[in-house]
């Protein structure tokens, strides 16, 4: 249950708002969205031989201005499915679930993500700005053995799901950015801090029962971003740091809790690139890179994991030909490399090599979009192709400047 524990935090700290992304730049938006992937042979991994995955999921977001301040609201609800081809873990359920069959097993892990609410503004002018934020804890937490299975493979960085986070606990971000102009540039550099509170990510499956208690420590955001107009188009970069305080595990079962475990993770380093364009064809379009080190985390010891640290890099070209005021077509395509965790076997610590390409419609107030996708996956305890895709319908309305 120590692995257990310490995967879960490396997925939640892995974590990205996917869904976000998934809309345009609105004042509000929904989009339904469903995504899965399929391995030619099962892909063994610590919890079981994995045939497919999926997940289902409906994000959402709502923006209102105020004068120059600007709120977010941002959530989702989302089902995620794993096919397992060997025996099914402790906790999960399906044919012959928990009982050591070796019938495939459908896990499934359903609910909403936690609900995170944003708050933007200048203090001073227009160049110093405030930055606040709140987790609030309706996401999905106690999960049981089976759960946290679905949960770290579709949280694989490599498979690319739309919902790869659920509860995290309750939590706070606030933050201060500096915005300046030199040599056509325009220049932002900002930091924050975020603190959350204990909670329990997972519910152990031990006699007695009895649940894990996950105290994360503070972590610090560092940002330098810079934008500026290159001919027609427009160049941004950023540049991001991310330290981590100590995080406290501890395991309470039959009225008692252990003495509680602490892990570090490591510094993560990220660089990301967009150039945004536009012409008589094209009403909207970007060419985007972004390149992440993710540093080996810390055991109880201090030591740090052999294994623990990998990089990735993700590139995108793509855009809307036609569009503005009438119907346009949405093309692109996308690539990713991975070294993976080889700490662990789970899929979440897959190394990836993967990419695909996308084919849909959009409107002034919905898209519609298909995505074809194709990859190869290795944990350390087997290695595969696999294949697959995802829809999705977004509605929005109010867009403009994100």
């Amino acid at each position: 249950m120590r692995r257990l524990a310490i995967l879960a935090l490396t997925t939640s700290s892995a974590a990205a708002s996917a869904q976000v992304n998934l809309l345009p730049s609105t004042a509000w938006g929904f989009a339904p969205v469903v995504s899965a992937w399929h391995f030619a042979t099962p892909l063994v991994t610590s919890s079981g031989s994995v045939g497919d995955a999926a997940q289902a999921a409906v994000p959402f977001q709502v923006r209102v201005g105020a004068g120059a301040w600007s709120f977010d609201v941002t959530g989702a609800y989302a089902t995620g499915a794993v096919h397992l081809t060997s025996a099914a873990p402790s906790g999960s359920f399906g044919n012959n679930a928990g009982n050591g069959g070796s019938s495939d097993t459908i896990v499934f892990l359903n609910g909403p993500t936690d609900v995170k609410l944003r708050m933007s503004g200048p203090l001073v002018g227009d160049r110093l700005l405030l930055v606040a934020g709140i987790n609030i804890p309706t996401g999905t937490t106690r999960l049981d053995a089976g759960q946290l299975n679905v949960l770290q493979a579709i949280s694989a960085p490599g498979l690319g799901m739309p919902v790869p986070a659920y509860g995290m606990g309750t939590g706070g971000t606030l933050g201060l950015i500096d915005v300046f102009e030199t040599a056509g540039w325009t220049l932002a550099l900002g930091g924050s801090v975020e603190k959350r509170t204990e909670y329990t990510p997972i519910a152990l499956a031990v006699s007695g029962g009895g649940d894990t208690r996950l105290t994360p420590g503070i972590a610090t955001h560092l940002t330098l971003g810079a934008d500026r107009v290159v001919g027609s188009s427009r160049l941004s970069v950023l540049l991001l740091t991310d330290m981590y305080g100590t995080d406290r595990v501890a395991f309470a079962g039959g009225g008692a809790e252990s003495e509680p475990t602490h892990y570090r993770l490591g510094p993560q380093i990220g660089a990301f690139t967009r150039l945004d364009f536009s012409g008589d064809k094209w009403s909207e379009g970007a060419l985007s890179v972004s390149i992440r080190h993710r540093s080996a985390f810390t055991d109880a010891s201090g030591v740090s994991v052999s294994g623990s640290s990998g990089n990735y890099i993700d590139g995108s070209l793509g855009g809307v030909l036609g569009g503005s005021d009438h119907t346009g077509l949405v093309v692109g395509v996308d690539g990713l490399w991975q070294s993976g965790l080889p700490f662990t076997s789970a899929l979440v610590g897959a190394a990836a090599t993967a990419g695909g390409a996308t084919l849909g419609v959009q409107t002034r107030h919905f898209r519609f979009a298909v995505r074809g996708q194709y990859g190869t996956f290795d944990t350390g305890l087997s290695r595969t192709t696999g294949y697959g895709g995802s829809f999705s319908l977004s509605f929005f309305a109010g867009r403009g400047s994100q």
